[in-house]
């Protein structure tokens, strides 16, 4: 069995752009889409998520995407509309944590019973989780190739990428992480590291950066961060380090 697993929080914007855009029509490019996901990744079945109630992130740190500008009422509208559409289609909403969660939590149930899977998102967060990928951005003006919609992610490619963005932050998700460490100098500090050392360079870093109040700091970072397999998971950055840093 060949499952897709789809991030549909991205999708649900793509149906629902143009101020002058009909009910019909967000029916037609949700259904459309899918179909073309399912498609283009050779899916027997495809799973769709898409934003729930609460997050626990929101509780982690309230300043989590707080940065984030309001949307319009129109566009307000026209999305809730597509979100019930695609509910009601069978999309799983995701009460409690984020649709990006979800998907890893179906990647990594799927891993355990020896089943194949591709990620569909246009999120690099969903990079962390090793496996494959496939994008289904692009626009009708900037159209992507489609050997540019696939990757591959190594489980040491994923465990670097996630450690990077603790380094990074998100701007995007407004999450501080290290100050003036942007990709290249994280990648250049993590570079032919073992996934020990890649967090210990983590936590030296941090550190320095945050003092006495470092451990609390990384912590909230790794769970803001980290892709959870299910929803009581939690990432602790102590099981990742060799005994000598565990103090």
């Amino acid at each position: 069995m060949n499952y897709t697993f789809i991030d549909g929080d991205s999708l649900l914007f793509r149906c629902a752009y143009g101020d002058k855009t009909t009910e019909a029509i967000m029916r037609k490019r949700w259904d459309d889409k899918v179909e073309w996901i399912k498609g283009n990744t050779w899916a027997d079945e495809v799973l769709i998520a898409v934003k729930g109630l609460g997050n626990f992130r929101e509780q982690l740190d309230p300043e989590y995407k707080a940065q984030r500008p309001t949307l319009d009422d129109s566009l307000k509208k026209r999305l809730n509309f597509v979100h019930s559409y695609a509910v009601d289609n069978g999309a799983v909403k995701c009460d409690g944590w984020e649709a990006d969660d979800q998907v890893v939590a179906w990647a990594w149930e799927t891993v355990q019973e020896g089943n194949e899977f591709v990620i569909a998102g246009i999120d690099k967060d969903l990079l962390q989780f090793p496996g494959n990928h496939y994008d289904y951005g692009g626009t009708t003006k900037k159209p992507m190739a489609e050997n540019d919609r696939w990757h591959f992610t190594s489980v040491e490619e994923g465990y670097e990428r996630f450690c990077a963005q603790l380094l990074t932050g998100d701007t995007v998700d407004n999450i501080k992480g290290i100050s003036k460490v942007g990709p290249v100098k994280a990648k250049k500090a993590l570079a032919d590291k073992s996934h020990n050392e890649m967090m210990q360079t983590v936590c030296d870093m941090y550190k320095d950066e945050y003092s006495i109040d470092w451990k609390r700091k990384l912590h909230v970072n790794c769970n803001l961060i980290y892709m959870r397999r299910w929803l009581e998971d939690e990432f602790l950055y102590e099981e990742h380090l060799d005994d000598r840093w565990k103090k």
